[in-house]
């Protein structure tokens, strides 16, 4: 039909190995909470406003959704705020470098030396 865009092309139906969130943002395999989510990765776009469960490295986890951490570059709430525990201040900031890949930078400072 004239006039007509295609759904996949167009970020409106998913298809797995071409647009899902496993094929285009392999980074974020390692946030990916397997076990709270009943969503697959090759179900969903990175454009997707739907609500998904993260892990961070440091165990932390969080709700949040899909767009917020592909396109806007959120991640972990708890990480991305200071820290303060037991006389240490752990500061992490997330930090986006090359190929769209995000870094979390930890500092642990001795708050007595602050």
């Amino acid at each position: 039909m004239k006039g007509t865009v295609c759904p996949v092309c167009a970020e409106r139906e998913v298809l797995a190995g071409y647009n899902d969130l496993a094929t285009t943002d392999k980074q974020l395999l390692t946030e990916w909470d397997y076990k709270l989510n009943k969503l697959k990765l090759t179900e969903v776009s990175r454009n997707s406003a739907k609500r998904a469960w993260w892990q961070c490295r440091y165990g932390h986890s969080w709700s949040m959704k899909i767009n917020e951490c592909t396109v806007l570059g959120k991640g972990c709430r708890i990480c991305e705020q200071e820290y303060v525990s037991e006389g240490y201040k752990v500061v992490c900031k997330i930090k986006e470098v090359e190929n769209n890949t995000r870094v979390i930078l930890c500092d642990l400072l001795n708050k007595r030396k602050l």
